[in-house]
C-alpha cells in the first residue's frame, strides 16, 4: 500500500509504503517536494509519482523498494492519469 505523506505525521518523507496487513511502515522516500498524485499500472510492478516541486515524476520500482529513475515534465504536475492509445 502507498500512502503519499506519513500516516505518523512524524516522517519528513513525501511517500510512504505501509505493508497491507499490519499497517506497518516498510519503506519511506523523501522525493524532495510533494508527492500530488500517484499511478500504479495493473501489474503492479512501479509507482508513477508526480514531484510538483522538483517538476518531475519519480518512479518507484515497488519489487525492489526504489526509485528507478525521474521523468522530466512541466511545471508542478499535480496528477497523473492513464490514456489509452490505438
Amino acid at each position: 500500500m502507498l500512502v503519499s505523506g506519513s500516516p505518523s505525521g512524524q516522517s519528513k518523507a513525501n511517500v510512504v509504503i505501509l505493508d497491507f496487513a499490519t499497517h506497518k511502515e516498510v519503506k519511506t522516500f523523501d522525493l524532495g517536494g510533494g508527492s500530488a498524485g500517484i499511478l500504479i499500472p495493473p501489474d503492479g510492478s512501479h509507482a508513477y509519482i508526480a514531484v510538483s516541486a522538483k517538476d518531475e515524476v519519480a518512479v518507484v520500482d515497488l519489487k525492489k523498494l526504489e526509485i528507478a529513475g525521474h521523468i522530466p515534465t512541466g511545471k508542478g504536475p499535480d496528477g497523473l492519469a492513464w490514456a489509452a492509445q490505438k
